[in-house]
């Protein structure tokens, strides 16, 4: 039997362990050397090799920053998507516009391995998005509305995440509505990228007060959401492989009217509290040093950012603060700050008159959703 003219010169076992190592735009491009490499990139197994290679390499140090941004015309919305690269601030892409016949009620909802959801908190039936920025990749998912009669009018918001089931090797999307009152149960429904369908989760959904816009991230195994409940801040776990929820309790927070947001920062769970006081604004950072243990919550650090910087937006994968500044022409100037070098970089101007128009949400770098047969690139 004859050897190809890559096996003569390296055993195709080597090759692919090369190619976990490269960034997805250039496996994108190495597709169309061969057959044979073409099917490798496009495999399952080898996507989610490549993400415990160079995706948690760049998760541990630097990610991206998509920026998605309305623009609304009657009914249909048209999404633009911008990337900045967290080790590159200067430089933002536009790298993907798409349009729906959806409301202003349209938001990321969460994200998983470079992934993120578009959906609506308030349309029950409206389309879902699965997106992947770094290689332009997209995929819808069906609609699953829930029983009308269960509902309350008015009063309701949909909260949605995205997660990775590692013994599946499967995406799946959780779509779910809290007990607004002790006389009402929630309900929550999973669907499978890989099964195409949706189903009905069994787990008590717990009683919660959705806290912004009920953004949620993926983080060991776990959708994560920040609610409030009882009179205090915790957070919303959903254990994807098993699915079932559960609650992780934060470190106590000191004042009623600071602002709270969590994220994942280079592969820990981060708390950061907003303290306004007359003229500033104290950030105050927190790690989870051990996963899942409460006691393990260690404050890091605190900031002041400089004067002219309205707002946080968000943390990046990194550690990095994205920041705004209001502007004379009605417009945001975005600004990401590295505290460890105390370095503001000017990324760009938001493309929305407000940045409650346009979200803003960290990923990494990733091939997910690339082997998913239904996809289309935009």
């Amino acid at each position: 039997m004859m050897m190809s003219y890559e096996e003569e010169l390296l055993p195709h076992d080597v090759i692919i362990e090369i190619l976990s190592w490269l960034p997805p735009k250039k496996l994108l491009k190495f597709r169309s050397v061969c057959k044979s490499w073409n099917s490798t990139i496009s495999n399952a197994k080898f996507i989610v090799e490549h993400q415990s290679h160079f995706g948690n390499l760049t998760n541990n140090n630097n990610g991206c920053i998509v920026i998605a941004t309305r623009k609304d015309s009657g009914s249909l919305t048209s999404l633009k998507l911008s990337l900045v690269q967290d080790s590159n601030p200067e430089m933002v892409y536009d790298i993907m516009e798409s349009k729906f016949d959806v409301t202003e009620c349209y938001s990321i909802m969460g994200s998983c391995n470079g992934l993120f959801c578009w959906a609506s908190f308030r349309i029950d039936d409206g389309p879902i998005q699965l997106c992947n920025p770094s290689i332009r990749w997209t995929t819808l998912v069906p609609p699953f509305p829930f029983n009308k009669n269960f509902l309350f009018p008015h009063v309701f918001r949909y909260c949605y995440g995205v997660g990775f089931d590692r013994f599946a090797i499967d995406y799946k999307v959780v779509k779910f509505i809290g007990p607004l009152s002790d006389s009402r149960h929630g309900i929550a429904a999973i669907y499978s990228v890989m099964a195409k369908s949706w189903k009905i989760v069994n787990s008590p959904v717990p009683s919660y007060l959705i806290c912004g816009f009920s953004w949620s991230f993926f983080l060991h195994g776990f959708i994560h959401w920040l609610v409030y409940s009882h009179k205090k801040y915790k957070i919303i776990l959903f254990d994807i492989c098993n699915n079932v929820f559960r609650e992780m309790q934060l470190p106590v927070i000191n004042g009623d009217n600071n602002e709270i947001s969590i994220y994942a920062v280079k592969n820990s769970l981060c708390l950061l509290e907003t303290k306004t006081e007359v003229d500033s604004k104290i950030y105050h950072v927190s790690i989870m040093k051990e996963y899942g243990i409460a006691e393990s919550w260690t404050k890091q650090f605190s900031i002041v950012l400089k004067n002219g910087i309205s707002k946080c937006i968000t943390l990046t994968v990194g550690g990095k603060f994205l920041c705004s500044a209001e502007k004379s022409n009605g417009l945001s100037q975005l600004i990401l700050y590295d505290s460890e070098r105390n370095e503001y970089i000017n990324v760009g101007e938001a493309q929305a008159p407000t940045l409650t128009c346009a979200n803003i949400c960290p990923l990494v770098a990733t091939l997910q959703l690339l082997d998913v047969v239904g996809n289309y690139r935009n």
